[in-house]
Parts: structure tokens; sequence; C-alpha cells
């Protein structure tokens, strides 16, 4: 029987499979874990991702029953810490070389927040399978997907294979998914990306933050003080209350004027209230 290799602190969800994924559930005796690779700064995350590469490979020498590797397309429950596109044709060059298949959990990256559709159009690689589910939807429907290559579907239509669920098909999240790629593309997305770049650039040079792990539209602002729940409050937003001196976002597609100067308005209230070495600044994001 062959099984896979999963990576902590990867989330895939609550149900009992993705919860053997990270060692919480039974079944965990088909799952190999590994930690993902983590840095503090951008600098440091290429000898990071050579650490969890050499892990690999070491897994996968000593194991052959290994079939599938499944990673998030980005890690973020623990801290946000997207991988280079190095890491990614590495990871996939390993798959190849030993008949691995790839998963990609992009729910978390697709859809308009790491690239327009999906997060390996971005990274340069082909996945074995992709799965989406909220992002496809803007999380406006309970809908989801997984995608195959074409050499797992030429297979998959030479033996009998059946699945089915109770609400199917499910013809307003449909709808909704159209509606989803009708608001999403390149201009738009690039855009918005650089946008966020000013933005951070803006919170950096005034000493807001000590640095940030981004890509595309969504990332991580790192503080140099802890960020208490009462001051998120305070400043009406809302994060994953793990992170204790950082703040996570995503970027949304139908970000306009208002919403950058809230968003910059809100943050800077925060990080000005988390530490008494700033003075509150209400600078507004400029288009240029």
């Amino acid at each position: 029987m062959y099984y896979g290799l999963s990576f902590k602190p990867n989330y895939h969800g609550c149900t009992s499979m993705p919860k053997a994924l990270r060692n919480e559930r039974k079944w965990s005796e088909y799952v190999s874990i590994i930690r993902a690779p983590k840095w503090k700064k951008m600098e440091d995350r290429e000898a990071a991702e050579e650490i969890a590469l050499k892990n690999i490979n070491t897994i996968l020498d000593s194991d052959s029953n290994i079939g599938t590797i499944i990673i998030e397309s980005v890690a973020w429950i623990a801290g946000f810490f997207p991988q280079t596109n190095k890491w990614w044709n590495k990871l996939r060059k390993i798959c190849d070389d030993r008949s691995i298949l790839l998963v990609i959990d992009d729910v978390a990256g697709g859809f308009g927040k790491v690239h327009p559709i999906a997060s390996h159009l971005q990274f340069g690689i082909e996945p074995d399978i992709i799965c989406f589910g909220k992002a496809i939807s803007g999380g406006y429907a309970p809908i989801g997907c997984a995608l195959a290559h074409k050499k797992l579907r030429d297979v998959l239509y030479t033996r009998r294979w059946y699945h089915g669920h109770t609400w199917q098909p499910y013809v307003p999240g449909i709808h909704v998914i159209n509606k989803i790629l009708e608001m999403i593309n390149e201009e738009k997305f690039s855009n918005l990306s650089k946008r966020k770049d000013l933005w951070i650039k803006g919170l950096y040079e005034d000493g807001l933050i000590a640095y940030d792990r981004s890509i595309g539209c969504i990332g991580e602002l790192v503080t140099s003080s802890k960020i208490l729940p009462e001051k998120m409050d305070e400043a009406q937003l809302i994060t994953n209350q793990l992170y204790k001196e950082s703040l996570c976002f995503a970027v949304p597609q139908i970000a306009d004027e208002e919403y950058w100067y809230e968003l910059n308005l809100r943050v800077r209230k925060l990080l000005t209230s988390c530490s008494v070495n700033t003075i509150p600044v209400l600078w507004k994001v400029s288009a240029a």
C-alpha cells in the first residue's frame, strides 16, 4: 500500500483524513510528516528550503511506500511562509524522479491571492492534483473541487471510478464560480499586488513593521511588539489569533480607494497602539 508525505504545520481541513495529515487522527500511520520550510526574513528562506528538501529525500530514500506528497501552496496556520519558485521546481523534480504524485492544496492561495487563478501558475510547475475550495467561490458558496492532470485522468478512464454526494450538482455554487472568474484577471491582480507592495513599503518606512513575508496579494506583516486581541478589536480588525507578533492579510479583488484608505487607517491604528516608540500617522495610499 502506498501512502503520503505531508508537512507540518500545513492545514488541509478538519475532517478525518486532513487531521491524519497533521498527525491528529487515525490513519496517521499511513502518513509521514516533516516540518515545512520556516524562516524569519526573506533572505533566510532558501537555506530553510534546502534543509526541508534534504529531509524529504532522506525519508523517501528510507521508505519506498510513499506515493504522494501533499502540500499547501502557502503555509499560513502558524505564520505565512511562501516558498520560492526554486523550491517548487526542485519538489516537482523529486516527484518526477521517484514517480510520486504531487498534490497541491490551493484553498488558501488560489483565485486571486498568490495568482489570479491557481498558485502553481505563479510557481511555474504542474501538479498532478490540485485542490480548490472556498476561494473558488470567494467564500460565498459551499463548493470545492479537485483537478487531476491528464496523465491521471487517462488512468481513471480505464477503470470504474465513482464519486457522488448529496448536493450534486450545486447549481448556485457553479453560478458563483462563474462570477468569480469574471472578476479576476491578470492586469487587476498585478495592479493590486503592486499597490500592496507600496502600502507595505510605507508601513516599513514609518517604523510600524519590522519586515513582511508576502507573495501576490496575500502575506504577513511582522511587528517588533506583541499584538493584543483587544487592540485588534479597537482597530476593527480580525486575524488568526495564533499570530502574536504579526498581522496576516489578503487583499480582495474588489479593493478600491475606500478599501485601501480604511485598511491603512485601521492597520496603522493597531500598530501604533501596540508600540510606545511610534507616532500615529494617517497616511493615505497613493495610486502611483
